[in-house]
Parts: structure tokens; sequence; C-alpha cells
């Protein structure tokens, strides 16, 4: 038999637990691991949902105040966090549209290009006027003044007489007004009920477009603004600027908006959102 000394005894079992050590420390960061820096999930930390996996729905399943807390906000959602309450919001129904109300190759909503008017014109050209402010902004234009008109310096003369002091609601004691020619015609557009004259049926995308973010005061960002068909309308979903947190954070409401036959509806998200790049956590 045998026998081993309590020193020998000692140094075997400290081996072993070095092993042991070893072998936990190179599966914690084997290629692939949630602790590998370079594998599929990044630096996730032992639980396999730190830092960029917080986010992945199996690690938000149990976490509370997520969408999938059957105790937060949203109710229960399910692994995927579009079940329940949580179907209609902006994050979920954009998974089921297809168009977008930006322009192609530039990626940018432009307002006034891609409508279909009731009447034609030859030019317009939408205006903001901000609270307190003595001369308005140029938000589009589209088109050439007086382009078709037989006088064009009467065109242009009736044109710069149009009046400029009306307008419909727009951000903080603002309004917005447009501004058309049409032949020897020049109009001013300056409720929303003008407006939807003006573009007559909301037969396509970019009708519906200009029509709920004036009537609603709400921004379509670009890119990764989506829309889409719903029965005889159209949906876009839509943000609005709540709060400047900080020169890089702004707070802000997300809606999906629609119009058809009904008019224009909106739904608002219960959902937080932030856009910057340095929030703090609690935005």
């Amino acid at each position: 038999m045998l026998l081993l000394s309590a020193t020998m005894l000692t140094r075997l079992l400290s081996r072993a637990a070095l092993g042991v050590a070893l072998g936990v420390l190179l599966v914690a960061t084997a290629c692939g691991g949630v602790s590998d820096d370079d594998g599929p999930e990044g630096a996730c930390g032992f639980d396999g949902c730190a830092g960029p996996c917080a986010s992945e729905p199996r690690c938000q399943a149990s976490a509370p105040g997520t969408p999938n807390d059957p105790n937060g906000p949203e109710g229960a959602c399910g692994l995927d966090g579009c079940q329940g309450n949580c179907a209609t919001t902006p994050r979920c129904v954009s998974k089921t549209l297809t168009l977008t109300a930006c322009s192609t190759p530039s990626n940018v909503y432009e307002r006034l290009v891609g409508l279909t008017l009731k009447e034609p014109v030859d030019f317009m050209e939408l205006y903001s006027m901000k609270a307190g402010a003595t001369d308005p902004e140029v938000l589009a234009t589209e088109g050439a003044l007086c382009t078709h008109a037989t006088d064009v310096p009467a065109c242009k003369a009736a044109f710069a007489a149009l009046d400029r002091t009306k307008g419909w609601a727009a951000g903080a004691g603002g309004r917005h007004y447009l501004l058309y020619t049409r032949g020897d015609t020049t109009g001013v557009v300056s409720t929303i009920e003008e407006l939807r004259a003006l573009l007559g049926p909301i037969d396509n995308l970019k009708d519906a477009a200009l029509l709920i973010t004036e009537s609603l005061d709400h921004a379509i960002t670009c890119p990764g603004s989506a829309a889409g068909v719903d029965g005889d309308g159209f949906i876009v979903l839509t943000s609005k600027d709540i709060e400047v947190v900080s020169p890089s954070c702004v707070r802000i409401e997300n809606y999906v908006d629609g119009v058809g036959a009904g008019g224009v509806t909106s739904t608002r998200s219960t959902e937080p959102a932030r856009r910057g790049t340095s929030c703090p956590p609690s935005y």
C-alpha cells in the first residue's frame, strides 16, 4: 500500500483545485462563449446577459420593467416582445410594414415630392413661422415659380402679395402655411382643411404622410421610418420631440399614425424612447 505524507497530499489537492479552476476559465472564454470578447455574443458576462446581450429576448424575458414583464407597463408581451398589449406599439407594428415615406436614394423625407394633388400646380412652398420669429423658414419647395403663367411678372407680383399672416398650429406657438402657383393663379393654404382639399383623395403614401405630419405636428425620421397600407388608408410611424435632455439626447414619443376615410388617427406608444448617443439610463 502506498502511504502519502501530509505534505504530499496537500500538494496533490492544490494541483487538482488549480486544474478545475483552469477548466472553468477555459470554458468561460472559449471562442463563442458568453464571456469571449470575440465570440458571437461579445462580452456578455458569466450569466450571458450582461453588456450587448442584455437586450436580447432570452435575457429580457424575466427582467423587471421590460416588455416581457407581466407587471410592466405593456403587460405580458411574450419572448419576442410583440404579443399581447405590445402588438400595437411602433416597434412591433414596424415589423409588418413594407413601405417608407423616405425618398430614395437620398433617404430623407421630402414633404412635397410625389404628391398627387386634386389639381396639379406649377410651384408650391411650405413655410414655418416659429413663435417670436420675424421671418419664415422654408421647409420644402417643389416646382418652378410661375413657370406656366402667361404673364410671369404679374404672377410673381401676385405671389409676393399673398397673405402670410395665417397658418395651422405647429410647434410651440408656431404655424405652418403653404403657397402655390398654378398658371396665372396664385394661392395660399392656411388651414388643415384647405391642405386636405388641395391634396384631394389620399391615394398614395406621400399624400398621407404630409397630411398626417401637418395635422398632428409629428415628424418622420429617415432612415428607418416605416409605413404601409391599412384598409382604405395608410399607416405611418412618426415621432415627436418632448424634452431636450442634453445636446446629444432628446426624449421623444413614438406614434402609429393613420389616415383613411374616417380622417387622421394617432396612437401613442407607452414605451419610453430617446434619440441621441449619450442619454442617461432613465431616458
